[in-house]
């Protein structure tokens, strides 16, 4: 425990340390090595410098280490050079990885550079059309396919971003296998219209739910276009940033395969310390005496041991996890292909039998040239994911939950023959268990927290699946040099469902059924987009034009759900129980419902200029219309503008004369424009007609139903407009540093909001209406470095990013407002929920009561008092918190209720460490590390439902006030209702339920060898990679839930949060 309540800061101290460690000692080992060779005389080197497919590169420098003796390569990659046979080259070129060469008493030298993996000579995909990276005036980052090309996944595309990209804030919304991430760039801009970034695959707009389908070994790229500059090409869709996802295609050369395969062991990275049962009686004794019992119900509590460890019980050691993915790719000059395929098991660590899922993948990208002017191709993927699973992060029992809650002395099991309580007496259908006992009912703990294990085999057999078809086909004719005319067509079909068996079973009064059910539920959605567009692209001198003038179509909404279910089956277990079955009361024991989707529908034009002169002055402006059908009457179409420009003034003579080379590279920029957000439902501007409302006409007729409208029309509702400024550099040093940072003030206003009317109004539902206004600030940074010393690799990149959310306006009268929010069963702040939305404060806030110490006596009591004299808690009592009276009125009321903090991550952070060592002799081993981290932000964390009963409690509660001095931030313990009802120590929501969510978290390790090519080639392969990996191995941190990373609608809520697991893993990559 004191290992994990580790100074975070200390942690990131060390991590530079290992960072620079990385950079400097391979060096230092290295010159130390070269020193032991005697000194020779002076020679001619001669030597050819190729990029890794053999072209020639042009313009190379070469250098003797630590002289000023240097030359450059010819236009045929040749150089030559006077040196002594133990002097070591030092070769660099802008874009690759910088070599050192020991020249080794050798006179002709074959040297092969690698591109570097942040090269500013990059082409990135920026929206319709790609880019040289060192052209791009807007903020976007950009995740390649070698730095995720090693890393065990989840089956989850969100994951190959975290820790990786500054600005993109990603988190688990569950640990529960094949639950999507949280994601947010740059920060919240909306209350209800949704804040996911919008997604697009290979230009096929994606829901971030349907992510799955893609594999991570498909990925060619990640682009994250974060600034407005960027986005605003797509309009009133980016206003929360956009991700472009750019999946492989065959290179031209012969047909490769490759496989990569792993199988791995998972368990939980820590339990959550609960009270045993002595330790339990214990504190139920001191509770009860407090409430002013004459008698403890536990006389002897240590005769009752430590009795059930229920996280025991639902949390597994072993969970299997394995994914396989096997590639097939190749081409010539006119045509290519790349085929793929992937099969991915995990099983869960909590409650295996119930929760887990599998994924069946395959894809085909195929492209092909004719007639030299034309080009078509399609890429298709399919998905089929079946799944199994157990409600999370509730307090209404769930099975972690109910682990959490549920006595001690309550046993697993049961003998029929020891079950005379009067809990298994309730009803006839007490859970039988494979091993012919009952499973424990609790005496103590009601409502819907119940025995686990007794939840687990009501859901046996209780299976989801979705089919996923996604794909798209496009024509592209290049009838002359710099014009390209192309048009694609993109589909996403889905089908999903579920089917769920629930037998005769009583666990509570409250979770039973007197007769078994089995419920079907089906639904099918297709989104499409069509895009068409036009470039040109000239240059005149050095002056070079890029020009994209385009139109798309799109619609989303278009499919159905149906459920079915019937009960009374003539039936005992899932196995046997389908919809064929004649049941006793035919129709009276089917029901069943359906929906129609509406469908929503966009429009687009859009262009974009590009603009340089000499790779020195940089333009980009983009301008897009759109037409939704979100849209009112008097706002149907949104123009979305942006402007970037840059400046690289390390291409100027004065810097290449003076600095250059110390700094190769330098471009400043700076953008600003205006993106959208439609993510709000259908039909929000006009009133539509709702059935079931009842009028009484005349003075003494009965209520009649009928319908009326829902609300007030607003043919003034549009999308939430956001403005953002980004202010930036690129950098790339000593040749073998990058540096980025980027500074962005985002502003979003007419943030969606319904409004209050007073009840004269004669409706329903409050209209929606554009009223709210959002803020997001913060800087970006990114330092990367790539080096090779001879028979050394060294890569890292660490980067830092930090983020200030402020509601500015929340357009109503009232001092907060409500959306969404977070809430806890009987816990409240005199509102009902943990999180408001206040002016001046971020979204999603926490808010409640401010504790200042506990009272330790009766006279702390009287002297708490307010400056006029009054007694401000007149009914507490030793042991009870002194709340802070905010506005010293001398009482605690609502009024009281005060900013408490924010479940979204003030700064988040990542470390990346890459280290190679080998040649082709010996085999080359590889380390890979990666760190990622956040901070500033709070943890709700409440483990027990105060209206349950007896629950158990966390051993936090051991720490408690149990006398003058014995503690001042623990409360005396009291009954919900009883003798806790007088001040509120635990119903109250105050930062006694926030915690510290900073984490530092080592995510992945990996160490891995490829054995020499002459072995590979013994079994006919190119490449033969092993290698052992560990995710999730450590997180220091002071939270003491199971997991300080805990996303969702709103960030930071754990009411039995489903862990991350931690994955030891061994796996091959092997090429043919």
């Amino acid at each position: 425990m004191k290992k994990r309540r580790l100074n975070i800061r200390c942690l990131l101290a060390v991590a530079s340390i290992l960072m620079v460690a990385t950079v400097f000692v391979p060096q230092q080992a290295m010159a130390f090595s070269k020193n032991k060779i005697a000194v020779n005389m002076q020679q001619t080197i001669n030597g050819h410098i190729t990029d890794s497919s053999g072209k020639a590169l042009a313009g190379v420098s070469v250098m003797v280490k630590g002289t000023k003796n240097g030359t450059l390569t010819n236009l045929n990659g040749d150089f030559s050079i006077e040196a002594k046979s133990n002097d070591i080259l030092v070769v660099s070129y802008i874009g690759y990885i910088t070599k050192d060469i020991d020249i080794n008493g050798q006179s002709n030298l074959n040297i092969v550079l690698e591109a570097a993996t942040s090269s500013l000579n990059d082409v990135i995909v920026v929206g319709y059309g790609t880019q040289e990276k060192k052209l791009v005036t807007g903020a976007i980052s950009t995740v390649t396919s070698k730095d995720i090309a090693n890393i065990p996944h989840d089956g989850r595309v969100e994951v190959a971003l975290q820790g990786r990209t500054p600005g993109v804030t990603i988190a688990a919304t569950s640990g529960q296998p094949g639950s999507e991430y949280t994601v947010r760039l740059r920060g919240l801009s909306s209350f209800l219209s949704g804040n996911d970034p919008l997604w697009v695959v290979d230009g096929i707009i994606v829901q971030q739910s349907n992510l799955g389908f893609l594999n991570q070994s498909d990925i060619e790229s990640i682009e994250v276009l974060k600034d407005a500059a960027s986005a605003a090409i797509y309009g009133t869709r980016a206003g929360n940033g956009v991700i472009l996802v750019t999946t492989k295609h065959g290179l031209e050369g012969k047909i490769k395969v490759n496989y990569n395969g792993y199988y791995g062991s998972q368990a939980p990275a820590r339990l959550v310390p609960m009270a045993n049962a002595t330790q339990y009686a214990t504190l139920m004794n001191e509770q009860a005496l407090a409430d002013g019992a004459s008698t403890m119900p536990y006389p002897a509590p240590s005769i009752l041991g430590e009795g059930t460890n229920w996280q025991k019980q639902v949390f597994v050691n072993n969970a299997l996890r394995t994914d396989h993915e096997l590639s097939l790719s190749g081409g010539n000059q006119n045509a290519n292909i790349y085929i793929s395929a992937g099969y991915q098991d995990q099983e869960g660590i909590v409650l295996p039998q119930v929760s887990g899922f599998k994924k069946y993948s395959l894809r085909i990208n195929h492209n092909e040239q004719f007639l030299k002017i034309f080009k078509f191709g399609q890429s298709i993927g399919y998905t089929r994911n079946d799944s199994k699973g157990v409600g999370t992060n509730t307090e209404f029992g769930e099975a972690v939950s109910d682990a959490l809650q549920l006595d001690p002395l309550t046993p697993p099991y049961i003998s029929k023959s020891d079950a005379t309580g009067i809990q298994y007496q309730a009803s006839p259908y007490n859970i039988v268990a494979p091993n012919g006992m009952l499973y424990g009912i609790s005496n103590l703990v009601t409502q819907e927290v119940v025995n686990p294990l007794g939840y687990a085999q009501i859901r046996l057999g209780n299976t989801g699946w979705s089919d996923n078809i996604i794909g798209n086909t496009y024509l592209e004719i290049n009838p002359m040099k710099g014009l390209k005319l192309r048009s694609q067509i993109s589909v996403n079909r889905n089908y999903w469902g579920d089917r769920t068996y629930t037998p005769q079973y009583y666990q509570t009064g409250i979770r039973h059924q007197d007769y078994n059910s089995l419920a079907r539920h089906n639904g099918m959605g297709t989104e499409w987009n069509w895009d068409n567009t036009v470039s040109y692209n000239r240059s005149l001198k050095e002056h070079n034009f890029g020009i994209v003038i385009g139109q798309a179509i799109s619609q989303d909404g278009i499919g159905n759900e149906t459920w079915f279910s019937e009960k009374n089956l003539p039936v005992d277990n899932y196995k046997d129980a389908n919809f064929n079955w004649t049941t006793a009361n035919g129709a009276a024991d089917i029901t069943a419902s359906t929906i129609d989707y509406v469908s929503h529908k966009v429009v687009s034009f859009f262009g974009r200029l590009n603009y340089d002169y000499a790779q020195k002055y940089l333009l980009t402006a983009i301008l897009r219309r759109d037409g939704s059908t979100r849209f009112g009457a008097n706002n149907k179409w949104g123009t979305f503008p942006s402007v970037s420009v840059g400046w690289v003034p390390s291409l100027e003579n004065f810097w290449k004369n003076n600095i250059g080379n110390t700094i190769n590279f330098f471009k400043i920029r700076g953008s600003y424009g205006l993106t959208g957000n439609d993510q709000f439902g259908n039909f929000y501007y006009i009133s539509t007609i709702q059935g079931g409302v009842n009028y009484v006409f005349g003075t003494a007729g009965s209520p009649v139903a009928g319908a009326s409208p829902s609300t007030l029309s607003n043919p003034d509702l549009k999308w939430e407009q956001t403005a953002q400024t980004d202010i930036g550099f690129d950098a790339r040093f000593l040749s073998d540093f990058n540096f980025t940072f980027d500074w962005f003030n985002k502003k979003t206003n007419g943030a969606l909001e319904p409004v209050t009317l007073p009840l004269y109004a004669g409706v329903p539902n409050q209209p929606w209406a554009n009223v709210g206004n959002i803020t997001n600030t913060g800087i970006e940074l990114q330092l990367g470095y790539n080096k090779q010393l001879s028979d050394w690799t060294i890569g890292a990149t660490a980067n830092f990013a930090t983020l200030k959310n402020k509601v500015t306006n929340i357009g109503s009268g009232n001092s907060y407002v409500q959306f969404n929010e977070a809430t806890y069963q009987n816990l409240n702040n005199n509102v009902g929920s943990l999180t408001r939305e206040v002016d001046g404060y971020p979204v999603h806030g926490f808010w409640g009561y401010k504790t200042n110490g506990i009272f330790q006596t009766k006279a702390d009591v009287q002297n708490y008092k307010s400056a006029s004299g009054k007694v401000i808690q007149p009914g507490a009592q030793p042991g009870d918190f002194r709340w802070k009276d905010i506005n010293g009125d001398g009482v605690i009321d609502a009024k009281d209720v005060t900013y408490l903090g924010s479940g979204v991550p003030t700064y988040t952070y990542g470390l990346t460490i890459n280290l190679g060592y080998g040649n082709e002799h010996m085999g080359n081993f590889d380390l890979l590390v990666f760190l990622n981290g956040q901070g500033g932000n709070k943890i709700f964390e409440n483990y027990r439902r105060f209206d349950a009963g007896a629950v158990n409690f966390p051993q936090d509660y051991l720490n408690r006030w149990t006398g003058p001095g014995t503690s001042n931030t623990f409360p005396r313990l009291a009954t919900f209702g009883s003798g806790d009802a007088s001040n509120g120590n635990f119903t109250n929501m105050s930062d006694f339920y926030l915690h510290n969510g900073d984490f530092l978290r080592l995510k992945n390790i990996q160490l891995g060898y490829t054995l020499p090519e002459s072995i590979a080639k013994s079994i006919k392969a190119e490449k033969l990679r092993i290698y052992v990996a560990a995710e999730n191995l450590l997180t220091l941190t002071k939270y003491n839930g199971f997991d300080p990373e805990i996303g969702g609608g709103v960030f930071g809520v754990d009411k039995g949060f489903y862990p991350q697991s931690r994955t030891l893993m061994v796996g091959v990559n092997l090429q043919f």
